[in-house]
């Protein structure tokens, strides 16, 4: 109580200006927010040491571990993790989320390796992911993503709909192999053997049969790695060199001596796998790789990314909701974050280095654990889905990356991946027709001693060496997945969006609704009593009368005011839900909307076989309708050959009809001339008319004699 109460002392004497020269070092040309009540301040985190990790005090002695639990481990983990600002609101939680990776020492103690000791481990495949330098572990993300996880079908569920990290995830972020033998052989109860023999140190367990844990501080200390921690002004890359130089003096430098460089390679690997890349909830170091890890020279055959994603799977899936520890390598689930769903939480430095995980920077915040949570927790159900990010590797490509090349014969698979006992499924689709094996997650407890992972479940082994079965899907569209996935999953309370307090509008609404319901009972039932009241003492004195009768005024006008409440209630609680309704549906149809834009971008890129059938059907009328329009064209332009022909035809017969037409007329007028000037002669000579005469006269006898004599002929004949 007395350490308690002088640390509050303590927290009540931080000023403001304690937090700024906190954050001032980090912020330092990185251009860094003050935090406001609606977004969070963010820095750089270069200089931030890594969260809760095995850097301040879980690299120490076991035996000092309580002496370190009062005021002086309270007072250091607070400047850890920063000042918490007086202005910023609070949730109540049961605890900040810690994860267990210790990736700072595990880094430490492989830089500190001999030069062939670290060709050994990059012959292994474990060079990429070691490479990666240490950083910020965001626990608010985690677990918000966490939180997304269904345990049924095994992928996060969000709004818009369901994602799940893939081997390609793990192969391109982490940089391990996704592709060989499966992680999988024989786990015992009791390891004293192996670790006697490999390791040279003793283990323990719970009880007097299981002997499967090794402990964190002795394999520290065989590792030189024992009381290291970060000082309080000593940046993390400092603190990982100085590291470094103790672990360097502890391994053996002769490559010759091979029984030693051998065992120093199994304390790193059981340590790298221990605190690293399948860390557990616990604070010992499990054992159950060393039957693996017994030959060496077979290390680098095995399929260690799918080992960790199975453990991840694991480890999503055998949580309470509760814990404040979070195991696997928490560091893959962060980094897959930032390309999937963008949240603003980190800054790509160097887009172009392998693996990806290398590319980022996360960036720390100066608010608190349950500040960031609420934050985030809010703002990823409203996270609009046109910015969630589907093929965030498309157009990189694969060069540098040959753990993403030998694994490309599995993407794209529904397969099961293994990690010894922790046998997951990694289904693409979210519904599928296969069922899942029973005794797939039951652990080696009790009396079981010794088990072959292989023998027990074959089929799972087989299918991995199968490959798994191809996704392969005939539909044309979303439509049918977005409606089932919204009738499964869409009433679920993590699927709707907060919309500006509404949702706890209604609730009060309801609530009061259900009030004045049974305030309206109550006022009836008085009134009932009342009124028999009233008729049981009629024969009673005035005063009472009148009393009950006011008594009764004011139940009927309470009523009247609870009805008239109630009816208020019911009306605005069922506008408020036809709102909410119809924004449902404005938002449905958005993401709909999204989703065809997306595909419609994607399919402009595709190449011809592969466009859907609906394309591929309009593209075939499109040349239909061209060849029709040609054809169209050509007997225009024949019949416009033939109206130029007959235009030119018609053209010539008017110039000849204009030409015979002006001879005609040179003709007539020729004729007429000629016929002025012999009349003209005629007069003159004075015998023109008689003559004339004469020669009409002669010239009508004569035709009528020759008419008189054919017909006389013809008559004679007949």
């Amino acid at each position: 109580m007395a350490g308690g109460r002088k640390h509050q002392a303590k927290r009540r004497r931080v000023e403001p200006s304690a937090a700024a020269s906190l954050a001032s070092p980090l912020a330092e040309g990185a251009g860094s927010t003050e935090a406001s009540d609606d977004e969070l301040a963010l820095v750089p985190a270069m200089a931030t040491m890594e969260a809760d990790a095995a850097a301040t005090g879980e690299a120490g002695e076991e035996a000092a571990a309580p002496a370190e639990a009062g005021e002086e481990a309270e007072d250091w983990a607070a400047r850890r993790r920063g000042r918490q600002r007086c202005d910023l609101p609070a949730r109540a939680e049961t605890g900040v989320m810690r994860p267990r990776t210790m990736l700072s020492l595990v880094v430490a103690a492989y830089r500190g390796l001999p030069d062939f000791q670290r060709e050994r481990v990059r012959g292994m495949g474990f060079g990429p992911i070691l490479e990666i330098e240490p950083f910020f572990v965001d626990p608010p993300l985690i677990q918000v993503i966490r939180d997304r996880w269904d345990r049924v079908s095994h992928t996060f569920l969000f709004p818009w709909r369901h994602m799940v990290p893939s081997l390609e995830d793990v192969a391109r972020i982490t940089g391990l192999r996704v592709d060989g033998e499966a992680v999988t052989g024989v786990t015992y109860a009791d390891y004293t053997d192996l670790t006697q023999r490999l390791l040279g140190l003793e283990p323990f367990g719970e009880g007097d049969r299981e002997r499967r844990m090794v402990g964190r501080v002795s394999l520290l200390g065989s590792l030189g790695l024992t009381g290291m921690r970060q000082r309080a002004e000593e940046l993390l890359p400092e603190f990982v060199e100085r590291a470094a130089r103790l672990a360097r003096a502890t391994y053996g430098q002769d490559a010759e001596d091979t029984v030693r460089a051998d065992r120093d390679l199994h304390r790193f690997l059981v340590f790298f796998f221990g605190k690293m890349l399948f860390t557990t909830k616990g604070d010992g170091i499990h054992c159950r790789f060393l039957d693996i890890l017994e030959d060496l020279a077979r290390v680098g055959r095995y399929a260690w990314g799918a080992a960790l994603l199975a453990h991840t799977f694991t480890d999503l899936s055998t949580g309470t909701g509760r814990e404040t520890i979070v195991g696997g390598f928490t560091p893959f689930l962060q980094v897959w974050s930032y390309y999937y769903i963008p949240l603003g939480r980190a800054t790509e430095v160097d887009p172009t280095v392998v693996p990806l995980a290398r590319r980022w920077l996360p960036l720390v915040s100066i608010a608190t654990y349950a500040f960031q949570l609420d934050v985030l927790r809010r703002h990823v159900p409203d996270y609009p889905a046109l910015l969630v990010v589907w093929e965030p590797y498309a157009g990189q490509g694969d060069a540098g990356q040959p753990w993403v090349v030998s694994g490309r014969g599995l993407l794209g698979r529904d397969i099961l991946v293994h990690c010894l006992n922790e046998i997951e499924p990694l289904r693409l689709r979210l519904w599928s027709d296969e069922t899942e094996p029973r005794g797939i997650d039951r652990k080696t407890r009790g009396k079981a001693k010794t088990v072959d992972w292989r023998t027990r479940f074959p089929e799972q082994f087989a299918d991995w060496h199968r490959g798994g079965q191809v996704v392969v899907s005939d539909a044309t569209d979303s439509t049918a997945y977005l409606r089932r996935f919204q009738e499964e999953y869409g009433a679920r309370d993590f699927m709707r969006p907060e919309r500006d307090g509404r949702d706890t509008l209604i609730g009060q609404l309801e609530r009061q609704l259900a009030e004045a319901r049974v305030a309206l009972e109550t006022l009836r039932a008085a009134q009932m009593a009342a009124v028999q009241a009233d008729a049981g003492g009629a024969s009673s004195s005035r005063g009472p009368s009148v009393e009950v009768s006011s008594f009764q005024g004011r139940l009927t006008a309470a009523v009247e005011r609870a009805e008239r409440a109630e009816r208020d209630l019911l009306t605005r609680t069922e506008e408020l839900k036809g709102a909410l309704a119809r924004e449902a549906g404005f938002v449905s149809e958005l993401t709909e909307q999204s989703r065809r834009l997306t595909e419609l971008q994607s399919q402009v890129t595709q190449p011809e076989a592969e466009l859907p059938r609906d394309m591929a059907e309009l593209r075939a009328l499109l040349a239909v309708e061209r060849r029709d329009l040609e054809r169209q064209q050509a007997r225009w332009e024949l019949e416009r050959s033939h109206w130029e022909l007959e235009r030119e035809r018609l053209t010539q017969q008017s110039v000849e009809a204009r030409t015979c037409q002006g001879v005609a007329e040179r003709l007539l007028k020729a004729f007429e001339d000629r016929y002025r000037r012999g009349r003209e002669r005629a007069r003159e000579q004075g015998r023109t008319s008689a003559y004339s005469e004469s020669i009409l006269a002669t010239s009508s006898q004569h035709e009528r004699n020759v008419q008189d004599g054919a017909a006389a002929q013809r008559s004679t004949g007949s």
